[in-house]
């Protein structure tokens, strides 16, 4: 049906069993984000961790107004 779809595997241990069957999944279209603090954005709480992996897919979704309140964007400045 071309539905888009996302999975969110727990992170680990990722056995060799479970890499084949991702590989299979993304070879297929789906979206695999594993749920990975974003240590770079400093976040403080539990909250702010779940917030920033459950706005990462639903951006894969297109849904990305809601990901964007949910989540921080992590941003290069460069002061020269």
């Amino acid at each position: 049906e071309k539905i888009p779809t996302v999975i969110v595997p727990r992170e680990s241990p990722l056995s060799a069993i479970h890499l084949k069957n991702l590989l299979i999944l993304t070879e297929n279209g789906v979206s695999v984000h594993m749920p990975v603090p974003a240590w770079y954005l400093n976040q403080q709480t539990i909250d702010e961790v779940e917030n920033q992996i459950v706005g990462k897919a639903l951006s894969s979704f297109g849904l990305k107004d809601i990901a964007d309140v949910l989540m921080k964007r992590w941003s290069v400045s460069c002061d020269v």
